[in-house]
């Protein structure tokens, strides 16, 4: 797995199993609340805080215990993170995290972020164990792209704030064109009249 995205498992994590040539047995497993992943004929295995990698590597050894030869592939069954805030359509949406997705992504999944949106203050609140963790994301700096939040993890969710000042709205833009017309217009009369008197 690359670094960026060597995604960690916490609980009520969905994981989803195959065994090589058996891997049309799958199934989903869930990491409990001490951790653990139950699998049949198995003794529980504890993967609170391992990578996806080690996860596999911990399961290959605990099965050769009864099998010789034998391959196991460990990916994220369905998974959700939810966008919120000024952003043209808020929601939970299911991520495949077996391919990594970015806050850019899940923004275009969102509809792109709405005339109000602040894109130098995005909020990211992140489950770490028994807390939450809040980070912030700025969508202007560069440096985004090194951010160890650039990338999501199952169940982050992202608040877009809204900007402390918004002169004109939905609401009021035909309003204000209209107004802006007939100021254009009203000043071009006044231009005619003075030029023929």
């Amino acid at each position: 797995l690359e670094p960026e995205i060597n995604l960690i498992l916490t609980p009520n994590t969905q994981t989803n199993f195959s065994q090589g040539a058996y891997a049309k047995y799958k199934d989903i497993y869930y990491v409990n609340t001490e951790g653990y992943v139950v699998l049949p004929q198995l003794e529980k295995v504890y993967v609170k805080g391992y990578s996806l990698e080690q996860v596999r590597d911990t399961l290959e050894h605990q099965i050769r215990k009864f099998f010789n030869q034998i391959s196991i592939d460990v990916r994220l069954a369905e998974n959700y993170v939810t966008i919120l805030g000024e952003v043209n359509k808020p929601g939970r949406y299911l991520i495949d995290f077996n391919d990594k997705i970015n806050v850019f992504e899940l923004i275009g999944m969102a509809g792109d972020l709405n005339y109000e949106a602040n894109r130098s203050i995005i909020k990211l609140l992140r489950k770490n164990n028994d807390q939450i963790d809040v980070s912030y994301i700025n969508l202007l700096d560069a440096d985004i792209l090194g951010s160890e939040y650039y990338y999501l993890l199952p169940n982050d969710i992202v608040y877009v704030e809204p900007l402390k000042e918004v002169f004109w709205d939905e609401k009021t833009m035909p309003f204000t064109s209209t107004l802006a017309l007939m100021l254009s217009v009203t000043t071009s009369i006044l231009v005619i009249i003075a030029y023929l008197k």
